[in-house]
This record gives C-alpha cells, structure tokens and sequence, in this order.
C-alpha cells in the first residue's frame, strides 16, 4: 500500500492526544514565543502541545485526512498546512520539530529536508527509529535510520548537538518499545 493511502487510512480511524514523551523533552530547550514547524505533524498531538504552551507553531502533514480534522480544533497559535515536507518554502522558523518522520521517507528526501531545516531554522528536534532495533512488520515504507550517519549529517550542516539518546524506553507507541533516536540540537 503506498505511503500516503496508509496514512490517509489510518488518520480517519486514529487521532492519538495528548503530547508525546519526546514532545515534553524538547520544551526544555523552547520558550515561549518561539516559531515551530512540525514536519509531518500527523495528529498534531505535539503540535498542539506546543500552542499551548505559548510556541506560534505550523503543522505541515500530506495526509488530507489528518490535517482536515486539525483545522476543525481552531486552535490559536497554530496553522495547518496540507503539504508534502518535500515542498517547503523559504519562510524562517526559530525550530523544526520532526517526530516519526525521517524514517518514513528515502534518504534523498531526507537530505533535502534537513537541508532546508538548516537554512530556515535554528534548532531541530528529532525523533526517529534506529537501525539498532528491531524491523516492525508493518504495510507501509519505513527505513530505519542510522544515528552514526545522521549525526555526521548534522554536524555537515552546521548543527550542534544539545541531546542525543538512542535506547529504547523513549516513547513506546502502539504496544512497540522501539529503539529510537532523540536529538536536539541548534546552529550557531
């Protein structure tokens, strides 16, 4: 099934709430005020976790399903666009947020959206799956990310690391405790 049909069908069944583990650690390192893009928002659970706390955020997500119902919330300081992360523009963001997301596209993709977080926005927050666990059987694409290599891509594009974990216990989802990535880090 391709990537965007799973998506589309998931998001009218499912609408998880309530901020993510990962969602919670990274506003340690925000404050209010701050502009936040969240790359591939989904349900917006983190996003909206942000509004709340103060951030101007914008939540970027193809899925046509789960940024329908995310409009319907009205939610003061936050935007949704229905949009393919691929195609960003130029507008500056103090912080790109992208949970879930990089292990569910071709590392091509990958690469130019990182490239575009380092030219647009000062801090990037990141959480994905590592290629130390386990290969979960699913129906859609998922490529299991290699943290040796991301982090010598982020250091390639000017990004200081703030905080790295990869273990598992970070934020298990669906009955899975997969071995993820966490990184937070900033450009001088």
């Amino acid at each position: 099934m391709p990537a965007l049909e799973h998506w589309e069908r998931w998001y009218e069944r499912n609408f998880p709430s309530g901020p993510s583990p990962f969602a919670r650690r990274c506003m340690a390192y925000l404050v209010a005020g701050l502009s936040v893009i969240s790359l591939g928002c989904g349900s917006g659970r983190d996003l909206l976790f942000f509004a709340r706390q103060g951030l101007n955020c914008t939540g970027v997500d193809y899925c046509k399903a789960a940024v329908s119902r995310l409009r319907k919330l009205r939610v003061e300081n936050a935007e949704f666009i229905c949009q393919d992360v691929a195609e960003l523009n130029g507008q500056p963001y103090d912080v790109a947020y992208a949970r879930f997301l990089l292990h569910s596209m071709p590392e091509e993709k990958e690469d130019a959206l990182l490239s575009w977080c380092a030219a647009h926005c000062r801090t990037l927050c990141i959480e994905a799956r590592s290629d130390r666990g386990a290969v979960p059987d699913r129906d859609h694409y998922r490529r299991l990310i290699n943290s040796g290599a991301l982090l010598a891509k982020l250091s390639r594009l000017g990004f200081t690391t703030l905080l790295f974990e990869e273990r598992d216990g970070l934020s298990p989802v669906e009955g899975e405790d997969p071995v993820l990535i966490d990184w937070i880090g900033v450009r001088a």
